[in-house]
């Protein structure tokens, strides 16, 4: 998940980015572009793979609200569009999209997310802060009950529909979730609703989608739960993104065992200190083979263990520590 800021990608940049197993293209591509960033995505997009590489590209595209560097969502800005954003009694702006809207709804699936289903070189779309209208983005808004329950049950709706839209063309999104199942909430859920109901209408629907953690808790209680949480998602088929910004993470060393605790086919992991694209290093874990996994997890306490076919790992919630060892 990178971006060169100031020029288009180099020859040595396409060829770097083509070593990883999966790539997103964000915002800050070009970063001071004012206009077309869709355009510019996919360009970068479609020059990735003429450069070789053999797994998905993604591109960024703003679950939450609209950016003015996008073509399709700087008229949104505008004060006649100002019924599709979440407001309180008074009129006055307390969030993101309302996905109550059907209109705001219908444009992002039929356009912004049409878009990226049209576009060549392009595996699908991350989409930032995906639930966050749902995970928290209402707080302020004062809503009922019956108003929360009614923006819930429309955030899922955006979901399926999205999915369906990019599934259609043989495409896939990848959804940046703060959202958990029941079993690893703890007692205080974020969301309007729990993972179990998202997964649920995304399976009632046959969509396809990938889910994506910016980080990993290293210690504690957020550790052990977003472990599980992870688990509970490989066991429902479901591919995930772990990235782990290491200004705040522990070694990688750990992290990678830390990763290895839950991961299953089609999960992806990557470390940087940015977004952009001198944050990502090409680190020896990345090359190492540890075989496939002959089991889930066990866990003691807050020590996880699991066993590979080429490798034993072990990560520890309490003192936030992860080994590995080649076998």
């Amino acid at each position: 998940f990178g971006a060169s800021p100031s020029h288009w990608e180099t020859s040595s940049d396409l060829k770097a980015i083509s070593k990883y197993s999966l790539a997103m293209f964000g915002w800050q591509e070009l970063e001071t572009a004012k206009s077309d960033k869709e355009g510019i995505l996919a360009h970068e997009a479609e020059q990735l793979k003429a450069a070789g590489m053999a797994g998905p590209v993604f591109v960024y595209r703003q679950g939450w609200s609209p950016m003015a560097s996008f073509n399709l969502q700087k008229p949104l800005l505008g004060p006649e569009y100002s019924g599709w954003f979440l407001r309180n009694e008074t009129g006055a702006a307390c969030g993101g999209y309302d996905w109550r809207n059907t209109s705001a709804a219908e444009y992002f699936v039929q356009t912004i997310v049409k878009e990226v289903a049209g576009e060549a070189g392009v595996d699908g779309a991350f989409f930032d802060d995906a639930d966050a209208v749902a995970c928290g983005g209402a707080a302020g808004c004062g809503y009922t009950e019956e108003q929360l329950e009614q923006l819930w049950a429309a955030t899922k709706k955006l979901w399926v529909d999205l999915a369906l839209e990019l599934n259609q063309a043989g495409k896939i999104p990848i959804l940046r979730s703060s959202n958990m199942f029941n079993a690893t909430a703890g007692s205080a859920p974020a969301c309007l609703g729990s993972e179990d109901e998202m997964v649920a209408a995304m399976e009632a629907a046959g969509a396809r989608w990938m889910r994506y953690y910016d980080y990993f808790s290293s210690t504690g209680d957020g550790c052990m739960n977003m472990m599980r949480n992870f688990q509970l998602e490989v066991g429902r088929g479901i591919p995930v993104v772990v990235h782990y910004p290491t200004r705040k993470q522990p070694s990688m060393h750990s992290t990678a065992a830390q990763f290895l605790m839950s991961m299953g086919n089609y999960s992806y992991y990557g470390t940087s200190t940015g977004w952009t694209n001198k944050g990502w290093v090409w680190h020896g874990e990345y090359d190492q083979d540890y075989g496939y996994p002959l089991g889930e997890a066990t866990v003691n306490g807050t020590v996880w263990s699991r066993e590979f076919s080429k490798a034993s790992a072990s990560y520890d919630c309490g003192a936030g520590v992860g080994h590995i060892e080649l076998t």
